[in-house]
């Protein structure tokens, strides 16, 4: 287990590495650094003497590891906009990303596990046939799109939801909804699929040649068994909600990372971008790990495999 330990880490460190180049590389694929930070009418020798003094006439791999080393220490630099740490400025957004992030994995949760065991158990009928419509307009719905749409009728048609903004419950439903909703479908079509597979094995004949119930045997024997693949998918999707709330923060003004993320491309606030790239992926890639893990601890078979 420890050697399986060591290398997931091995992989993530590699990973994060790989993550901080391309953080580093945005500013440099993106045009000139000195021109992009500094306003448009600065003058070529004001141009001169920044790129000097910010050592971008260094060569590219020196720039590297220098930034690299501030960057291990917490330190990406000041937002040009803000004139303050621009990790403390993430940071500071982290705990409203998180909170939207985790509610729509909430979402995707109690709605999807729900709906994956109905339709298995109802293998068949008009129900799991509209569930899996269901399914696929979920994974093909752009949030963006459907974010509006709550909007639209939830905030405007049907005022029973705040339009923008954080504070209250209320203000949480739609963006939670709308971030969550291909987590749901994606839960629930992967759940689906397994419920279908394990209802068909010898041991839920058995169980059921005993006299048990029906809900008693989905719930108790096939229910636990058809939830390991999709712990490793829950654990996923948390990443990809965390990186995904860029787009539903935007919509409903909602005070996290990724809508100051947005803010930062528009000032051309290269330090700001920097780090939130860098936070948010280092992010993701330490979920992806904790899930990694906990898979392996959940089925011995690929802790004996590693």
């Amino acid at each position: 287990m420890l050697q399986l330990l060591r290398s997931r880490l091995r992989r993530a460190l590699l990973v994060i590495l790989g993550v901080s180049l391309f953080a580093f590389m945005i500013v440099h694929l993106t045009g000139d650094p000195a021109t992009l930070m500094l306003p448009l009418d600065a003058t070529s020798e004001e141009v001169e003497a920044f790129r000097e003094a910010m050592g971008l006439n260094d060569p590219l791999w020196q720039q590297y590891l220098r930034w690299l080393g501030r960057a291990v220490r917490g330190d990406f630099g000041l937002s040009l906009r803000h004139q303050q740490p621009a990790l403390t400025l993430i940071l500071e957004r982290m705990p409203a990303t998180i909170e939207l992030t985790l509610a729509a994995l909430g979402v995707a949760i109690c709605t999807g596990i729900p709906l994956g065991v109905w339709m298995a158990s109802r293998r068949g009928s008009w129900s799991a046939f509209a569930g899996s419509i269901f399914g696929l307009l979920g994974q093909a719905m752009p949030v963006f799109w459907l974010a509006l749409m709550l909007q639209l009728v939830f905030g405007l048609l049907i005022p029973v939801f705040p339009l923008t903004g954080r504070g209250s419950f209320k203000q949480l439903v739609m963006p939670a909804i709308a971030l969550g909703f291909y987590s749901t479908a994606t839960i629930m079509r992967l759940l689906q699929s397994h419920m279908i597979e394990v209802l068909q094995q010898d041991y839920i004949r058995t169980a059921r040649s005993k006299g048990l119930s029906r809900a008693l045997v989905i719930l108790k024997h096939a229910l636990r068994n058809a939830l390991l693949p999709v712990v490793t998918v829950i654990g996923l999707q948390l990443g990809v909600l965390l990186g995904g709330a860029v787009i539903t923060e935007n919509i409903f003004a909602w005070p996290g990372v990724g809508r100051l993320l947005v803010q930062a491309i528009n000032n051309r606030d290269i330090p700001l971008v920097q780090a939130g790239v860098f936070v948010i992926a280092v992010s993701i890639v330490i979920i992806n790990l904790i899930t990694d893990l906990l898979y392996t601890w959940l089925d011995p078979r690929i802790r004996l495999e590693g």
